[in-house]
């Protein structure tokens, strides 16, 4: 596993100009080591993350009267060995939109966004032919083939009705592996949890997710605090891409 990191500066307010002459501002910071490239309107430096990195740059640029916007983004990049390791997985379905659902919800002490079920809502019908998809970006859910195959073969599974015409079901779980286990290492500026919805305060989180092993007793298909969908096994990813080829890994899940 890699941690990458991307600063990017530009004018104030964007889509203003940089203050100086890209050059010269490259310049200033190519003499302290960090590494700019000129993107038109904004500068971008990309590279592997550095702890101290980002607060340093904004020293220099505090030093230096840059009026410039900054944003700061960091993140991991998993090769083939950190899947094969994993315990468990986040995967990637293919898309779709359904007006008439919406389970956000956002927190009103410290704004974080959360998706709330109500496995009684039902809708009509559903435009796919896909045998699983994830409904707006907050929950996925399955025909009725699929939801047999995996009832069969796979440990954990919890299935609601979805559409009036019963073709396709809420993928859930009754498995709850507990709260998230997250290293200081791996967040920016991790503090306490919410006193209202009880997640975790950080401006950024990186690593990957962390949970207990000891709630784990070899399902194939659970729930863990902090990411909404369903967290899955390797036999289930495997299971999975018999019958949908789009799939793809996304994040690695780590039983301590």
């Amino acid at each position: 596993m890699k941690i990458r990191e991307r600063i990017e500066l530009s004018g104030t307010p964007f889509p203003n100009p940089l203050p100086k002459p890209a050059e010269e501002i490259i310049n200033y910071f190519n003499q302290y080591g960090y590494i700019f490239d000129d993107h038109g309107r904004y500068l971008v430096l990309d590279q592997l993350y550095s702890r101290n990195r980002y607060d340093q740059i904004l020293e220099l640029i505090k030093a230096n009267n840059l009026d410039v916007k900054t944003r700061h983004s960091i993140w991991p990049i998993y090769e083939e060995k950190d899947f094969e390791k994993a315990d468990l997985l986040t995967l990637l379905f293919p898309d779709l939109w359904v007006d008439e659902i919406n389970f956000e919800n956002v927190c009103s002490t410290c704004k974080k966004k959360n998706i709330k079920f109500n496995y009684d809502v039902r809708v009509s019908s559903v435009n796919t032919s896909k045998p699983i998809v994830t409904i707006n970006g907050q929950f996925s859910i399955v025909n009725k083939t699929l939801k047999k195959a995996m009832e069969e073969d796979l440990k954990g599974g919890k299935f609601y009705p979805f559409d009036e015409e019963d073709k396709y079901f809420y993928l859930s779980s009754n498995t709850h592996l507990g709260s998230i286990l997250m290293k200081s290492e791996e967040t920016i500026n991790l503090g306490d949890r919410c006193s209202e919805c009880g997640t975790p305060k950080f401006d950024m989180f990186f690593g990957p997710l962390r949970y207990s092993a000891k709630n784990w007793n070899d399902e194939d298909i659970v729930r863990g605090e902090f990411y909404d969908n369903v967290l899955f096994s390797h036999k289930a990813y495997d299971l999975l891409k018999k019958f949908e080829k789009e799939i793809q890994r996304n994040d690695i899940v780590i039983l301590e």
